[in-house]
């Protein structure tokens, strides 16, 4: 009986010379691996859309549309590495409408922004524009109807500005007045002497700015009785200092 083996033989790699190569070029290895990665990632990063701003999420406007707010902010297109969020808040404030806003920023080009809008209590004419005022007295656009508000008839010379303010005190007296007289609609404002309206018999009565408007009807209304017993008609009244309230006989 014959028993054949067969023996096999293995060949041994020999790194040395790689392992060589290595030590002694290993600084300019490595530094073309970091350029390709940063290569990579610069073309990854700036060279696709994916890091680019091209639509927002709006939080918190009911009146302001969600692409108003985004054209004004200005990001539209900007890499989500270049923003500034505090500062793209701060451009979003600008608008007249606005009170208050904050935006957030996520990988890879997501956009928060959330806002607080002004409110508006009166309308404000002017001839024949109306804008809508706070009660800051910051001008706003008008947007749609402000049902049963009050409307201030402004006689300065010349219009209001929007992102403007107006006559804080006068905006306080109105919604004071409008709330004593829910049936008015309508009342004059001049510069130098505040809120007017107008008496039963014709006369225009200055009733200035201010919180205490409760006690200047209540003053009007005394003055009139008595003007009327003592057969007096004025030309005006004047209620703008109701401690001393004055008027003149036509």
């Amino acid at each position: 009986m014959f028993e054949a083996t067969a023996a096999t033989s293995v060949r041994r790699v020999n790194w040395a010379p790689l392992a060589a190569f290595w030590r002694s070029h290993d600084g300019v290895v490595l530094s073309v691996l970091l350029l390709a990665a940063v290569a990579w990632a610069s073309y990854l990063f700036f060279g696709t859309d994916d890091f680019y701003v091209y639509s927002m999420a709006v939080e918190g406007n009911l009146a302001v549309p969600e692409q108003e707010i985004f054209e004004t902010s200005g990001l539209d297109g900007q890499s989500i590495f270049w923003i500034d969020p505090q500062h793209a808040a701060e451009v979003v404030a600008r608008l007249p409408d606005i009170k208050a806003a904050e935006v957030s920023c996520e990988l890879p080009n997501r956009v928060t922004v959330r806002v607080e809008e002004r409110q508006a209590q009166v309308v404000w004419q002017w001839q024949d524009r109306q804008f809508w005022v706070d009660d800051y007295g910051v001008v706003l656009n008008p947007r749609g109807v402000l049902s049963e508000a009050l409307i201030i008839q402004d006689d300065s010379p010349a219009p209001p500005r929007l992102g403007g303010r107006v006559d804080a005190e006068a905006v306080l007296a109105a919604q004071q007045l409008h709330d004593l007289r829910p049936q008015l609609r309508a009342v004059s404002y001049d510069p130098n002497r505040g809120l007017v309206l107008e008496s039963q018999t014709g006369c225009p009565v200055y009733l200035g700015v201010g919180g205490d408007m409760a006690s200047r009807l209540a003053i009007w209304e005394a003055l009139e009785a008595d003007l009327r017993k003592q057969g007096i008609r004025p030309a005006y009244i004047d209620l703008r200092y109701p401690q001393r309230p004055v008027y003149r006989q036509l």
